[in-house]
């Protein structure tokens, strides 16, 4: 299985972080940075996959991973069905920066149980899941 450790300034400059927060200061940056690492950690395992930025390539991605892939007739990439790799996109970006918000605003909040459930995170990321449905015993 392979570990991948998310870093915030792959996928978000700490501008368009800020200024999603309407944050106008320096203060937070480093709360606002775990933040981030951590909605990105939530957004892979809610989907079950990897989420790779923009700047690797599927390709680049396999290789520097070394996992065994297939370049098809019409040039798609066949991989080890093992992974659920997704390219960071729109949805995964609305659904993080939501993430993020809601720690920052509520990084405070200390109670037993949940007040709410941000339905849009899910909404956002739902269409991605990898369910991994296998055929067993036929």
């Amino acid at each position: 299985m392979i570990e991948v450790e998310y870093s915030w300034e792959k996928f978000f400059t700490m501008e368009e972080l800020r200024a999603h927060l309407k944050v106008y200061h320096e203060e937070d940056d480093i709360e606002i940075q775990a933040f981030c690492d951590a909605g990105l950690e939530v957004a892979a395992g809610f989907i079950g996959g990897i989420i790779i930025d923009k700047s690797t390539t599927l390709l680049a991605f396999l290789q520097s991973n070394n996992i065994e892939y297939s370049v098809l007739w019409d040039n798609t990439i066949a991989y080890d069905s093992n992974y659920w790799i997704v390219p960071f996109n729109k949805r995964i970006r609305a659904a993080v920066l939501l993430f993020v918000g809601d720690l920052y605003q509520n990084r405070e909040a200390n109670t037993d149980y949940n007040t709410y459930e941000n339905r849009a995170f899910s909404l956002l990321l739902n269409g991605m899941r990898n369910i991994n449905i296998r055929q067993v015993g036929v």
